[in-house]
């Protein structure tokens, strides 16, 4: 059973109908936190949870089940991830998957919380923690990149 305050990772390519995306297909990262894989039906959970406030949180009910077509298609048209590890909050998970370290070695430790870098800096960058991030990595291979959140 997935924890709910799971992170859920998406990796999707998804491929343009020109002759450069035969050799580099787009790249796209839907990351979604403070949601449970389970309440996704890609993930086919036996559980998923019931809205509101109610006694019996969980529930096998298909009239509570998230409908997500577009994320369906593309998770099969794409790559979608099925395992993944992330903390308990937004903005660690968030590091975690720009820098591909874990907290202790990003010191991203709470959204509010970050380790004080040998700098001098209190809340510690994650350029100076981690000087080689994913949108580094794919601007190395000629791709143009954006975070959005």
């Amino acid at each position: 059973m997935f924890s709910v305050r799971c992170a859920v990772i998406w990796l999707v390519a998804l491929f343009a109908f020109s002759a450069d995306a035969l050799d580099k297909p787009n790249i796209v990262i839907v990351f979604a936190d403070d949601i449970s894989a389970r309440e996704l039906p890609v993930y086919e959970s036996s559980v998923w949870t019931r809205p509101g406030r109610v006694k019996d949180v969980n529930t096998t009910d298909p009239a509570y089940l998230a409908k997500t077509p577009v994320l369906d298609q593309m998770a099969e048209e794409g790559v979608a991830i099925r395992t993944a590890w992330s903390a308990t909050i937004c903005g660690p998970s968030r590091a975690m998957i720009m820098t591909g370290r874990y907290a202790h070695l990003h010191k991203w430790w709470h959204n509010n919380a970050k380790g004080k870098s040998p700098t001098g800096h209190w809340h510690w960058p994650l350029y100076e923690s981690s000087p080689l991030q994913i949108g580094h990595v794919a601007q190395q291979a000629g791709y143009a990149t954006m975070w959005a959140g």
